[in-house]
């Protein structure tokens, strides 16, 4: 399924894994917030926090279709 038509969470838990796997790269506050987020289940993440894993996601990784 192509990523633009995935589910929101669906999308946002591949991002948040992601990001999980670079974010030694990241730097000191961003890394903060990655690890913070990845404690939380992305079912119970508000809206505000979705759109957070996709402001870094956007920020730090590049998407491959």
């Amino acid at each position: 399924m192509p990523r633009n038509i995935e589910p929101i969470h669906a999308r946002r838990a591949a991002q948040l894994k992601a990001l999980a796997q670079v974010r030694n790269t990241l730097p000191a506050p961003d890394r903060a917030m990655v690890a913070e987020l990845v404690d939380v289940p992305v079912e119970n993440m508000q809206d505000w926090q979705l759109e957070l894993v996709d402001s870094l996601a956007s920020a730090y990784l590049c998407e491959v279709a």
